[in-house]
């Protein structure tokens, strides 16, 4: 979501209401991919940013020079915000671990996508 540039949004390197179903977007739920088109990646890859939180497959390890998360494999992460995240923490860097085994009461407003190479 970052791009060889190391932006802070998907679609820049600063937030702008409208181009993500975030809460500026004053939506009260999700919507279908493409709706923000201009919350896409230079790349194209669109919806890197709100709509719904998105479960990786990501181990929840420390970022370079972070405390380690004790116990990281039992955790993975998500990333990118939902239609209620302030656009503020949904950036292409934000991420939040829980546990693998997390129920779906405590992962709300979460999704996942599904990733294939060319």
């Amino acid at each position: 979501a970052r791009g060889p540039e190391g932006r802070a949004y998907p679609y820049g390197s600063a937030a702008n209401a409208g181009n993500a179903n975030t809460e500026s977007a004053r939506r009260t739920g999700p919507v279908p991919v493409g709706s923000f088109p201009r919350g896409a990646t230079p790349e194209g890859v669109q919806d890197l940013s709100g709509n719904v939180w998105e479960w990786t497959s990501s181990a929840a390890a420390a970022y370079p020079g972070g405390k380690e998360i004790a116990d990281a494999a039992t955790y993975r992460v998500i990333r990118g915000g939902a239609f209620n995240t302030p656009d503020s923490l949904a950036t292409a860097w934000m991420r939040a671990p829980f546990k693998t085994n997390a129920t779906p009461d405590q992962l709300g407003n979460t999704g996942f996508r599904c990733v294939t190479r060319p």
